[in-house]
C-alpha cells in the first residue's frame, strides 16, 4: 500500500472528524441564534416601551404650545393685578395730595390772616392770584 492510497478506515475516521466538527458548528450556530432572538426580543420591549413611554416632537409641540398659552393667560393675569394695583395707588396719591393741598392752603391763609405773610408772598406761595378764603 502507498503512502497516498486512502484506506476505508482513514477515510472514516476523516469523516468522523469533519461530522464532528460540522456538529460543533451547528451547536454554535444554534447558540448563536438564541442570542439573536433573545436579543431580538430584548430590542422588541424597548421599542415597545419607547413608544409608549417616550415624548414625540408632536407631543412636545404640543406641550409646548400650551405651555405658552398658559404663561399668556399667567401674564395678562399678573398684568391686570398691577394695573388695579396701580389704580388703587393713584387714587391713594391722589387723595393725601388733596388733604396736602388743602392743609398747605390753610396754612398759607392763616398765616396770611394773621400777618405772619404778606399777600403779595400768600399769591406766590399759592401760585395763583390769592382770594383770601379757605378751600
Amino acid at each position: 500500500m502507498s503512502s497516498k492510497e486512502i484506506t476505508t478506515k482513514h477515510l472514516s475516521r476523516q469523516i468522523n472528524t469533519l461530522e464532528g466538527r460540522f456538529d460543533s458548528l451547528e451547536g454554535r450556530f444554534d447558540s448563536l441564534g438564541n442570542q439573536v432572538s433573545t436579543l431580538t426580543n430584548r430590542l422588541d420591549e424597548f421599542i415597545m416601551f419607547t413608544l409608549e413611554h417616550v415624548a414625540t416632537k408632536e407631543d412636545l409641540s404640543a406641550a409646548k404650545e400650551e405651555l405658552r398659552s398658559e404663561m399668556n393667560v399667567q401674564k395678562l393675569d399678573i398684568v391686570d393685578r398691577m394695573d388695579d394695583k396701580f389704580a388703587d395707588f393713584k387714587n391713594e396719591f391722589k387723595m393725601l395730595y388733596e388733604a396736602s393741598d388743602k392743609k398747605f392752603n390753610s396754612l398759607i391763609e392763616l398765616l396770611q390772616k394773621r400777618k405772619g405773610i404778606s399777600k403779595q408772598e400768600a399769591v406766590r406761595l399759592l401760585g395763583h392770584s390769592y382770594s383770601g378764603t379757605a378751600r
